[in-house]
């Protein structure tokens, strides 16, 4: 895994890219083995109550029996929360990750102030509690599928950073890689909560704030963005072909 961090974004918050993270074989073989699901036997409330997305989280029944069985999958999952990658990352980003807190002076404190953990996975005792903060990772599969979204929002207050890889189709045009990846916003409110804007509040807030970019939807590169209370991202309303489906694995650190 290549861990060189190019900064695409610095102004209002930190937007990267980390180059051929994975090299040609790792991901070829994540894309071969990447699960595929048919959206007939998605229950058709559930998808509709989240935009037409549906997602496999780590720590789920779903995660162990279709992720976790596959071996490609579970070696990937071995190496994301391998210690060595946790803590090497983790390093790279903890200035930034620092003055992106420095307006939420409790996750600023608990970052700056107490020791860090990254593989402790047990309730804290009350002295664990005053003098460590335990940084976890989430894995989450990803399937979008046409006409799906994802509405602005700025993410939970306790998460630090989100990675996403991208798996494009082999016949997919340019012209939809460039506008597939995540779309980032110059939001003019500020939010720590995790609320996803919805019907006239997101009719309103595309009005109201423009774009600054959108992350093209490529193979093999791992872009990320450290989280702040301006952090506001999408992705966009997908119109491609009634069996497109975009797929991607995010990888998400949170402080505890």
């Amino acid at each position: 895994m290549c861990m060189n961090i190019e900064y695409i974004y610095k102004d209002k918050f930190y937007l990267f890219k980390i180059k051929d993270f994975l090299n040609i074989e790792e991901y070829d073989q994540l894309k071969l083995n990447f699960p595929k699901l048919n959206i007939k036997e998605i229950e058709t409330k559930k998808l509709i109550r989240n935009n037409f997305k549906y997602h496999i989280n780590h720590g789920t029944d779903s995660y162990n029996e279709i992720i976790l069985s596959n071996k490609v999958l579970a070696n990937f999952h071995n190496k994301i929360f391998h210690k060595d990658f946790k803590i090497s990352i983790f390093k790279k980003l903890y200035k930034n990750i620092l003055k992106s807190r420095y307006e939420d002076k409790n996750i600023f404190f608990k970052l700056l102030l107490r020791f860090k953990r990254f593989d402790h996975n047990k309730n804290k005792k009350f002295y664990e509690k005053v003098f460590f903060s335990d940084i976890k990772t989430q894995i989450e599969y990803s399937w979008m599928f046409n006409k799906s979204k994802i509405a602005p929002h700025t993410d939970s207050r306790l998460k630090l950073l989100s990675l996403m890889l991208y798996f494009p189709d082999d016949n997919l045009d340019e012209n939809n890689k460039k506008i597939l990846g995540t779309t980032f916003y110059d939001g003019k409110q500020k939010s720590n909560l995790s609320n996803h804007l919805n019907d006239e509040e997101e009719l309103d807030f595309k009005k109201k704030n423009r774009k600054i970019l959108t992350l093209p939807f490529e193979e093999k590169n791992l872009y990320g963005f450290i989280k702040n209370n301006s952090t506001w991202h999408t992705v966009e309303p997908i119109n491609i072909n009634d069996n497109f489906v975009r797929k991607s694995i995010n990888i998400n650190f949170l402080i505890t």
